[in-house]
């Protein structure tokens, strides 16, 4: 069966099964100059620190999927979390450092940097392996979301429009897949207990600020 998008109210959702989350996850990007640059500097981080694995994560782009889906302009990114995987310096020092440097590439954002080879020891879990092991433990499965950009990638930001990207040259990653975030559902984790989840639920309100978002069945 053909895939069909159905737009009500700024929603879509799909009927099918030709589901294509990450083609409109690039589209969006692409028209978002905001997220554009804080990737480009994001970008020059890793390419400085020869990191190989590291994502702009959770609201950057679960934020933007929530907010196109129900018609509503960009979310003002009030934190980017620049998450890395680097098991040869887990020290706090070295996160305060690469935090410094990207408040010094793009000081008009806020920066908070955490590498997950040690995020295990807070939250009482085994050692995670990479950034995506380490997201399958946060609390919000539609949380587990990110975005990078490869070594060799060049964004022609335009003045107006939307900026095309190829996506050969970006890496996007949903560890529980894309179905509940596009879907516009929230799905507690089971790997973690339930009252964090419960509680962040009512830190954040989302459902509040997205009233089309509805809780997955438990």
């Amino acid at each position: 069966m053909p895939m069909t998008i159905h737009r009500q109210e700024g929603q879509e959702r799909q009927e099918g099964h030709a589901f294509e989350p990450e083609a409109r996850l690039l589209h969006w990007l692409g028209r978002d100059e905001a997220r554009l640059l804080a990737l480009m500097a994001a970008r020059q981080l890793a390419s400085e620190e020869r990191l190989t694995d590291w994502l702009l994560a959770a609201g950057f782009v679960r934020d933007l999927v929530w907010d196109n889906l129900h018609g509503y302009p960009a979310s003002s990114l009030n934190d980017i979390d620049f998450i890395y995987f680097c098991a040869k310096d887990t020290s706090r020092e070295r996160d305060a450092r690469l935090e410094a440097r990207l408040r010094l590439l793009a000081p008009e954002y806020p920066w908070s940097v955490k590498n997950q080879a040690r995020m295990h020891l807070r939250n009482a879990d085994r050692p995670y392996r990479s950034t995506e092991d380490a997201m399958g433990f946060w609390p919000e499965q539609e949380t587990a979301v990110g975005v990078a950009l490869r070594e060799d990638m060049a964004i022609p930001l335009k003045e107006a429009g939307s900026t095309a990207l190829d996506p050969a040259q970006v890496r996007l990653v949903s560890v529980f897949g894309w179905h509940g975030l596009f879907s516009l559902q929230l799905t507690a984790n089971a790997r973690r207990d339930r009252t964090v989840f419960e509680q962040r639920l009512q830190a954040k309100a989302w459902l509040t600020r997205y009233p089309q978002l509805r809780l997955a069945p438990t």
